[in-house]
């Protein structure tokens, strides 16, 4: 009897140290004990703090908002003849960075400390004297970088000059989000090609914003193609989130972009939206079993592997009643179907081409198809761009590398030249 007590004080000391160790090193790689949720994009903070940049105008378009717009002008002009300036993005906290970041790209390439081919047509038009509208306006967007309707884009105005005249429309890929300079996106790399691009592409926005972007731009633009650029990362939502006047897509915080309507009803405020974000990030104490596994990191990981497979699931008690309102709207197909099919028919009555392409979400060592979402696109006619790997993919953010963009501009290319 007495070896078997040794026996089994031995093997739960084995098995403790083994627990002990296992909680350390989670708790070293970041896991926190109750805590569910991890986002890259996202951090809780000590006080949270807005962040300005970006603003929903009276039609809920989402923009880049003019305060900014004037400090990304001033930085540029400060430094426009002086090639000792230093590119110090850090100076501008109360600033999205994504934003107050563009006056360094535009000051890089004006001054040639990069190379792409739009820092080429730029060192040829800038000292030009000529009637090219278009020239005048790739000129112009160089040097101000966001135009006056609060895109990253030329003005939106008439270029006779120009191949054919694109609006380009899409969330963070079509901004250039992760190009090394912004001017390496796909978006600048057929402007060089001297299209006309009328960028409105803008960080975080989804479809029920392209839809908008199209019924307001379309028939002032009159362009000859419209290019829905269709993310399947987060552009398919079975959720009829509608924009709303001066609401926004997302508070930009220091805690991170906050979701400002994850379902269908928009928060109040960012302070709102973190405090969703937060407790929808831990464990809730309903039940002593939750209680018990919000403990330590390894039951907690134990619960995550539980939902993973669908043998658990959570719901924040204070959000109990949001949850079961939201939910309860789900719908059967995405709400993509019904806004691309009435963003087409706008395309029509104004006589330009619609064109969907597809960009593709980078999941492990491949790519997403539209055929892994139920009931998306069953009677669309969109492209799907066959030459991406995953190797045209950043590995920390998902978003395009540099030859990701040129192969996505590449891709666009041929079906922009098309005549129907």
């Amino acid at each position: 009897m007495g070896d078997f007590l040794k026996k089994v004080f031995a093997f739960i000391s084995v098995l403790f140290f083994c627990l002990l160790l296992g909680e350390v090193v989670l708790r070293m790689m970041g896991y926190k004990p109750g805590k569910i949720s991890y986002s890259q994009w996202t951090k809780e903070v000590p006080q949270l703090s807005n962040r300005y940049g970006f603003a929903a105008d009276s039609n809920g378009i989402f923009k880049v908002d003019a305060l900014a717009t004037h400090w990304i002008d001033s930085v540029i002009q400060i430094h426009k003849h002086d090639q000792r300036y230093k590119d110090d993005r850090n100076i501008a906290d109360s600033l999205v960075f994504e934003v107050y970041s563009l006056g360094y790209e535009s000051l890089n390439l004006m001054h040639a400390k990069i190379k792409n081919p739009l820092t080429s047509l730029y060192q040829k038009i800038k000292n030009e004297n000529s009637d090219n509208d278009l020239h005048r306006a790739i000129q112009n967007y160089i040097e101000h970088p966001v135009n006056s309707d609060g895109f990253r884009s030329i003005e939106f105005r008439p270029c006779n000059k120009a191949k054919k005249k694109l609006l380009l429309i899409g969330d963070s890929f079509t901004w250039g989000h992760s190009a090394t300079n912004i001017t390496n996106s796909f978006a600048d790399i057929l402007l060089a090609k001297e299209y006309a691009v009328y960028n409105a592409g803008i960080s975080g926005a989804e479809p029920a914003q392209y839809a908008a972007i199209i019924n307001k731009y379309v028939p002032l633009l009159h362009p000859d193609v419209v290019v829905v650029n269709f993310y399947l990362g987060n552009d398919v939502m079975y959720f009829d989130r509608k924009v709303a006047p001066y609401k926004p897509i997302f508070y930009a915080t220091n805690a991170g972009n906050l979701i400002a309507c994850p379902y269908t009803t928009y928060f109040q405020d960012g302070k709102a939206a973190y405090d969703f974000m937060l407790k929808t990030s831990y464990l809730s104490h309903e039940n002593w079993f939750k209680t018990i596994c919000a403990q330590t990191s390894i039951t907690t990981l134990s619960w995550m592997v539980l939902r993973k497979f669908g043998f658990a699931w959570d719901t924040p008690l204070a959000y109990k009643d949001y949850y079961q309102q939201e939910l309860s709207r789900e719908q059967q197909e995405p709400t993509a179907n019904q806004l691309m099919k009435t963003a087409e028919e706008v395309c029509k009555a104004n006589n330009c081409r619609f064109v969907l392409a597809i960009i593709p979400e980078r999941k492990g060592s491949g790519l997403s198809k539209v055929k892994d979402y139920k009931n998306l696109f069953p009677q669309q006619n969109y492209f799907y761009p066959a030459s991406l790997t995953t190797s045209d993919y950043r590995s920390d953010d998902g978003h395009f590398n540099d030859e990701g963009e040129k192969t996505y501009a590449n891709f666009l290319l041929p079906l922009l030249e098309k005549n129907n």
